[in-house]
């Protein structure tokens, strides 16, 4: 009990010192690298993708740049999936070291499912579908370089006959160049 305590005090204990000694960096012109994963549970799924984001900042509050992404679905389909596209944020203005941001994305769709239909087969598939997607994040910058984010999104894959929602949480780092 005690090493779990120490354990969710100490992380806590560092970003406060953090944050209390530094503020935000100017980001205009500068580009950012992101390496991330996106998970999403359902009843009956669970979704896990790596993903990767080169951002360029076009002014203090504002990021675009190409994203990419593949992962795993495991349950009653398993398939594995794959994401090209482009996002944008948008940092509200701040002094403070621990940023929030709305974000949106738009692009490619890749999947190739397979499911076990027990007596009648298995059945598998591929497509490829256009996504877009929406939500906010707060960003923690550890140092002028380095930060880390938390991230929510909603979803949608557009596809033939109808199409996937979908809640994603998101956990990542960044650094700046």
């Amino acid at each position: 009990m005690f090493k779990r305590i120490i354990c969710l005090v100490l992380p806590v204990l560092f970003l406060s010192i953090c944050a209390a000694f530094a503020q935000r960096p100017e980001l205009q012109g500068k580009k950012e690298v992101s390496l991330f994963g996106t998970f999403n549970i359902t009843s009956d799924t669970k979704n896990i993708n790596t993903n990767v984001a080169i951002g360029y900042f076009i002014n203090n509050n504002v990021q675009i740049g190409p994203v990419f992404g593949g992962g795993f679905t495991f349950g009653d389909m398993d398939s594995f999936n794959g994401d090209a596209g482009f996002f944008l944020k948008y940092y509200f203005p701040t002094q403070s070291k621990t940023v929030p941001y709305v974000t949106g994305t738009g692009g490619v769709n890749f999947m190739k499912f397979s499911a076990d239909m027990g007596e009648l087969g298995s059945f598998s598939s591929t497509s490829t579908s256009g996504m877009a997607s929406g939500g906010f994040g707060i960003k923690h910058f550890i140092s002028e370089n380095t930060s880390f984010f938390v991230q929510y999104d909603y979803m949608r894959v557009f596809a033939e006959g109808g199409g996937m929602n979908m809640s994603n949480g998101t956990f990542g780092f960044s650094a700046l160049f």
